[in-house]
């Protein structure tokens, strides 16, 4: 049977150009150290910033595990069905328990709790045989991770993180001080 390509088969080509855009160039040469600001105004609070270069994150090979999280909200399914695709494609993928949870109401935008969505993405950067974190899609919750992220942990597993809409929380924060 013909699926309906409604919000969720966009949602789901959208996850699957994130990925094949980073599949296709997450090894990259090693960039040119990051400056540090020349002067901040006495009294004002800078967030650390990394002065040098991050280590290039490793290319995904075909056979990879890729870990599917779900730092902000998770559609009814998507994370089997995200693991399908992947299957289909050569990849092994793991969903992370969060991923298949939804919080009650007045929270039921959210997959799971703050601190099970922040485990699971912990979880996923520091597992070594993770190639690569993909989450499901955006979502409102993704900023309640901000203050909680190991930018230590992120930093000592550099890994193709695949992600859009309020995903971008998370790349901007991890390109800052991871």
């Amino acid at each position: 049977p013909q699926r309906d390509p409604g919000r969720r088969g966009f949602l789901i080509n959208a996850g699957a150009l994130c990925l094949s855009a980073a599949l296709a160039g997450c090894a990259a040469p090693k960039p040119a150290p990051r400056r540090a600001p020349q002067s901040a105004k006495p009294g004002s609070v800078a967030s650390p910033v990394v002065s040098s270069a991050a280590a290039p994150v490793p290319a995904l090979k075909p056979g990879a595990r890729i870990a599917i999280v779900a730092p902000a909200s998770a559609a009814l399914d998507a994370a089997d069905e995200a693991a399908e695709w992947l299957s289909a494609r050569g990849y092994v993928p793991q969903v992370m328990p969060a991923a298949r949870s939804r919080l009650d109401a007045p929270y039921d935008y959210l997959a799971g709790s703050d601190a099970d969505r922040l485990a699971d993405l912990h979880a996923a950067f520091a597992a070594p045989d993770i190639g690569a974190v993909w989450c499901l899609q955006g979502g409102f919750g993704s900023w309640r991770l901000l203050d909680q992220l190991d930018f230590d942990l992120l930093r000592r597993h550099p890994k193709p993180f695949i992600g859009y809409s309020d995903i971008t929380a998370l790349h901007l924060a991890m390109q800052r001080r991871a």
